[in-house]
C-alpha cells in the first residue's frame, strides 16, 4: 500500500486573512491541522509556530516522550506525536515571550501520523480527525469545546446543543494552563480515508455531507476542493482547512 496527501487552506468568504495552517509531510506520513486564535493577527502567528515546531520536533530529533514523562505503555509513534505537539505548545508561550503584543494567542492542532497501518492522532481544541471508510464516516477526535464537555458529562443532550457558549474552546496550546493531549489510535486498511479539518469545515457542513464527499473515491485533490466549496457555499464564515490521507494501491 502507498499512502496519497493532499491539503489545502482557504481564508473563506467573511474573514480578511487566514489564522488556519496546515502540514502535509508525505514522506514522513504527518499531517496537522492548525486554527489559531488571537487579535492583531496572533492566531496566524500561533498556528504558524505550531506547524513549524511539530515539524522540527520530527525532523530535528525530538524523542518518544521522555522530555514530557508521557506514558512509556503508550505506543512509541503516539508518544513521538504527542511530544510533538506538546513542544508547539512551548514554542508559542516562548513566542508570546519575545514578542509580547501577542499575548493571548493560541490555536486548536490535530496531528495525524501513519506508521505500519496505523493512525495516530493527537489533538486539543475543535479541529478534528475523520476517518473515511467504505461509504461511512466515523469521527475520531472529541472535540474540546464548552458544548462537548457539557455533551460528555451528560448535563445536556445533543438536542440541547445549541448553547451560548457553542463555539468555546476549552483547550488549545499557548493558552491552556496544565494542557492535556488526547491521542487515539486506529486500524487502517486499503481504501481508508483520513480527513483533518478546522471548524471552518464541520462548522458549515454536516457529517453526512462531508462523509458523502471524503468516501465517493474521487481523486484526493478533487475531494480536497469540494470540500472546501462546500463550507464556502453554505457561508465560508471563518477560515477553512482541510488535509486528506488515504492508503492506495
Amino acid at each position: 500500500m502507498r499512502l496519497s496527501t493532499f491539503g489545502m487552506t482557504d481564508a473563506g468568504r467573511k474573514r480578511p486573512g487566514n489564522e488556519d495552517a496546515i502540514l502535509v509531510v508525505p514522506e514522513l506520513a504527518l499531517a496537522v491541522v492548525c486554527d489559531g486564535m488571537g487579535g492583531h493577527e496572533a492566531g496566524e502567528v500561533a498556528s504558524r509556530t505550531a506547524v513549524e515546531a511539530i515539524y522540527a520536533w520530527f525532523t530535528g530529533g525530538g524523542d518518544e516522550g521522555e522530555r514530557y514523562n508521557l506514558d512509556p505503555n503508550i505506543p512509541a509513534p503516539a508518544r513521538k506525536l504527542a511530544s510533538s505537539v506538546f513542544y508547539a505548545d512551548e514554542a508559542i508561550r516562548q513566542a508570546v515571550v519575545e514578542a509580547p503584543e501577542h499575548a493571548g494567542m493560541g490555536t486548536t492542532v490535530v496531528a495525524a501520523l501513519i506508521e505500519d497501518g496505523m493512525l495516530f492522532v493527537a489533538h486539543a481544541g475543535d479541529s478534528r480527525c475523520y476517518l473515511g471508510r467504505g461509504r461511512g464516516l466515523i469521527q475520531v477526535t472529541l472535540d474540546h469545546t464548552v458544548v462537548g464537555d457539557l455533551l460528555r458529562a451528560g448535563v445536556i443532550t445533543e438536542g440541547q446543543a445549541v448553547h451560548v457558549k457553542k463555539n468555546a474552546i476549552t483547550r488549545a496550546l499557548g493558552v491552556t494552563e496544565g494542557l492535556i493531549v488526547d491521542v487515539d489510535q486506529v486500524h487502517l486498511g486499503l481504501g481508508d480515508t483520513v480527513l483533518l479539518c478546522s471548524d471552518g469545515l464541520h462548522g458549515l457542513i454536516n457529517d453526512a455531507s462531508i462523509g458523502s464527499l471524503v468516501c465517493s473515491g474521487t481523486p484526493l485533490e478533487d475531494t480536497c476542493k469540494n470540500l472546501i466549496d462546500a463550507a464556502n457555499e453554505a457561508g465560508g464564515s471563518d477560515n477553512i482547512s482541510a488535509v486528506l490521507l488515504r492508503l492506495e494501491r
